[in-house]
């Protein structure tokens, strides 16, 4: 800053060009804070996978597009809603029951995720939960399965997952 003395006895104080440059700056940096946060809009997307009880054992089916269906990198699942059906939406499927889990990618067939990802177990079939949103997270290197047991062998069963796909910047992002 530079002062300026005026012949009648008057302080005037002069800001230079780059001292107002700073100021302005942060200025609007506090105001940064200040202004909404941009609305976070997920992309909302319905996954179903079906698969026929074996003769043996029980059957794993992983929602998704494929068997190694995963968030991509950088984002994450929110599961708003679970659902397993047998022939159709309305018949139980007899000593049928389901359990829904969240494992690592590399499960293989007859093997059974490991019990610190399970979420909802002891489902009858059919079956419809609803979960409220930010509560069930499917982070990129993960897979949401079901397993049912005690169907009888060939039963056809569907398995159909309502997410919300967010990228992790915006989840990081969230008020809670």
């Amino acid at each position: 800053m530079a002062e300026l003395k005026l012949a009648l006895g008057a302080v005037a104080d002069v800001a230079s060009g780059a001292e107002l440059d700073d100021l302005k700056s942060e200025l609007l940096g506090g105001m940064d804070k200040l202004r909404p946060r941009p609305e976070i809009r997920p992309i909302y997307r319905t996954l179903v996978r079906t698969g026929v009880m074996p003769a043996a054992g029980n059957l794993l089916i992983r929602v998704g597009d494929d068997d190694s269906a995963t968030p991509p990198a950088g984002r994450l699942w929110n599961v708003l809603q679970t659902v397993i059906i047998g022939n159709d939406d309305h018949t139980t499927v007899a000593s049928a029951s389901a359990a829904w889990y969240i494992g690592s990618v590399g499960i293989n067939p007859g093997d059974i995720p490991a019990l610190g990802g399970l979420f909802l177990p002891g489902q009858a079939v059919p079956q419809q939960n609803t979960y409220s949103s930010r509560v069930v997270w499917v982070q990129s290197g993960e897979q949401l399965m079901t397993i049912i047991y005690g169907a009888a062998a060939g039963t056809n069963i569907a398995a159909l997952t309502r997410i919300a796909e967010y990228p992790v910047p915006s989840v990081e992002a969230m008020r809670v």
